[in-house]
């Protein structure tokens, strides 16, 4: 049984007012690219492909660089 890491991409949230603006992670399976609803460690195999998910010991963040370019 080969497990594969799960795509994690950045996605942007706001509030219903759209006063509040957030980042989270969201999730995808690596070979049919199904969204992974739950988040981190939610689910250990696609349910629509079947494949199953190494996620890893550590968890992942969202790491911010902000630069100033003249």
């Amino acid at each position: 049984m080969e497990k594969v890491r799960p795509i994690a991409e950045v996605g942007t949230r706001m509030s219903s007012d759209f006063r509040d603006e957030w980042h989270e992670i969201d999730y995808f399976c690596p070979k049919c690219g199904k969204r992974i609803n739950g988040g981190y460690k939610s689910e250990n195999a696609c349910d629509n492909c079947g494949t199953f998910y190494d996620w890893g010991i550590k968890a992942p963040s969202i790491k911010v660089i902000r630069t100033v370019e003249w």
